[in-house]
């Protein structure tokens, strides 16, 4: 997919930039080795979690962070992953800082 013509996200303190489905997987990766998967197990979810939040960057237009860390929740929940603890315990540390 090409997200050149991606809609921007809103982070926390307002400003905004464009949406990259690197950082999404990145914090995938970090929750499944979080908790004790296997990054290759998990492949598919990880690409498959990105592309969905870019589909639906695409079709909504500006999404929060707060809506790709819910999104990306409900995928690991739905796909019955460990790493959804993992995701949650950091999601709530974040929120903190």
């Amino acid at each position: 997919m090409n997200y050149d013509k991606m809609a921007n996200v809103k982070k926390r303190n307002g400003s905004q930039q464009p949406y990259d489905p690197e950082k999404v997987k990145a914090s995938i990766k970090k929750a499944i080795i979080d908790a004790g998967e296997t990054l290759e197990d998990k492949k598919e979810l990880i690409e498959k979690t990105a592309k969905d939040v870019g589909d639906e960057m695409q079709e909504k237009g500006l999404q929060t962070t707060e809506d790709i860390r819910k999104k990306v929740n409900e995928a690991l929940e739905a796909a019955g992953s460990k790493a959804s603890e993992a995701w949650k315990k950091f999601d709530e540390r974040y929120k903190k800082g």
